[in-house]
């Protein structure tokens, strides 16, 4: 674990989705990520690839912070990107128990500039800018029609009253 000499301001706190960025790296898809007092992120990004819904995972860790004397809503994070995971979350609408099919480790350090401007998170990075709206709730995973359990459920069900309609007509 990274020990760092610095806490994270609460101002901070949330999970902070993209609207739009400059960056065509950033795949298509809902992305966001989440800051809480531990010195990691994990930028996530789902997505619908025809029939199954796939979660990509950047983690990385704050090894430097730093706020502006001048203006309080002003930041500079120094983070390092680790590994990139990939998970499959749903096949044709139904949600399943998220399956890691690979990990990718790297080391990548970036300098990022950050304003804090009512609910939104300005990023700038190099050339390239990356806005965030505070988002308050659980993130719903996109094309999720039902979960594994209801499916389950549904189908036992259908086949027991099929059976049971099936007895009372013979």
């Amino acid at each position: 674990m990274l020990l760092v000499k610095y806490t994270i301001s609460p101002i901070l706190y949330g999970i902070w989705v993209l609207r739009t960025t400059n960056d065509n790296s950033i795949e298509n898809g809902l992305t966001y990520f989440k800051i809480d007092k531990e010195p990691i992120i994990k930028l996530k990004t789902l997505q619908d690839n025809n029939f199954i819904g796939i979660k990509k995972s950047r983690t990385a860790f704050i090894s430097e912070l730093e706020q502006s004397k001048t203006n309080k809503n002003i930041y500079k994070f120094k983070l390092n990107f680790s590994t990139k995971n990939f998970y499959s979350y749903s096949f044709l609408g139904i949600q399943f128990p998220e399956l890691k099919s690979k990990s990718e480790f790297y080391n990548k350090e970036k300098n990022f500039n950050v304003e804090l401007c009512d609910k939104m998170m300005y990023i700038t990075y190099d050339d390239f800018y990356y806005i965030f709206d505070l988002y308050i709730g659980k993130i719903k995973y996109p094309n999720i029609e039902t979960s594994i359990n209801t499916f389950i459920f549904t189908q036992i069900f259908g086949i027991i009253l099929n059976l049971l309609i099936m007895h009372l007509s013979l």
